[in-house]
């Protein structure tokens, strides 16, 4: 088994005056969360696509359990009180993957600085074609990576990836040795990709 199996991914718009303070909130969040049931929990502003300029919260877990458990304490958050009652920011969507055996080892101490969540189609979840991939991710200083398949919400049955890196140039420089790849080339002519954005990450 896999150290985490499920990941939520939460967006939601803050007021252009209230982002430093909804960061400071979703850092307090993201602490009670590492206390109690999560393995991992980021967050950051979307840079590009449909949710541009909108927090992305991302917390991983071992079991359905501690998805749960999550939930629960980030209600009984503080930060998330705050959030609520100041009236600045609103939930857009918060939806579940269930994450694939497909990961890399933790290269640096410190968090990555940006994130690409890509959504795409597939027929199958193709696990191995991913794996296949890794050493291209891992060789460019990616830092952390998540994939799976959205269980919840418009889009369930999609699969779901999310990288972390330390700069735009190591997502620069992995693009570039993805796309001189023959297996990233056969895997992209057999699926449909809905998004690909950038996430610059804040805690």
């Amino acid at each position: 088994m896999a150290d985490v199996n499920f990941m939520t991914a939460t967006v939601a718009h803050v007021d252009s005056d209230y982002v430093d303070t909804a960061f400071g909130h979703c850092e307090t969040i993201a602490n009670d969360l590492r206390g109690s049931a999560a393995a991992t929990a980021r967050y950051g502003m979307l840079q590009t696509g449909d949710w541009t300029s909108h927090i992305i919260f991302l917390a991983s877990y071992k079991t359905a359990a501690d998805v749960e458990k999550g939930w629960d304490t980030i209600a009984a958050s503080a930060g998330f009180r705050a959030m609520a009652a100041d009236g600045k920011s609103q939930i857009k969507l918060r939806n579940v993957v269930r994450l694939s055996d497909v990961s890399i080892p933790v290269k640096a101490s410190t968090g990555p600085g940006y994130g690409v969540i890509t959504r795409l189609g597939s027929a199958t979840p193709m696990v191995d074609e991913i794996r296949e991939l890794l050493p291209i991710f891992i060789d460019n200083g990616a830092q952390i990576l998540r994939y799976g398949t959205l269980v919840t919400g418009s889009a369930a049955g999609r699969r779901l990836m999310a990288v972390g890196y330390p700069s735009m140039a190591a997502i620069d420089a992995t693009y570039e040795a993805l796309m001189a790849s023959e297996g990233y080339k056969s895997i992209m002519a057999q699926v449909e990709l809905d998004f690909r954005n950038i996430v610059r990450l804040a805690g």
